[in-house]
């Protein structure tokens, strides 16, 4: 069974507030399940979501050694 977690479970785990997950969400940038009213997080695929950069931002081929 995949570990589900809400809005505020979310973002308590990742310490960001729930107004951020919600745009993340509709944004298209987290993997969510609607049930009815109610948005749900699959937690490994937000792992993964995690894991391969910040949210499925775009890289601009730039990098933090050129930056500096």
């Amino acid at each position: 069974m995949v570990e589900m977690l809400d809005v505020k479970e979310l973002a308590q785990r990742l310490n960001v507030p729930r107004s951020q997950v919600y745009r993340l969400a509709e944004l298209g940038k987290l993997p969510v399940v609607r049930v009815g009213k109610y948005l749900r997080f699959p937690w490994p695929e937000i792992l993964r979501h995690l894991s391969g950069g910040v949210f499925g931002e775009e890289d601009d081929g730039s990098s933090a050694a050129e930056m500096a």
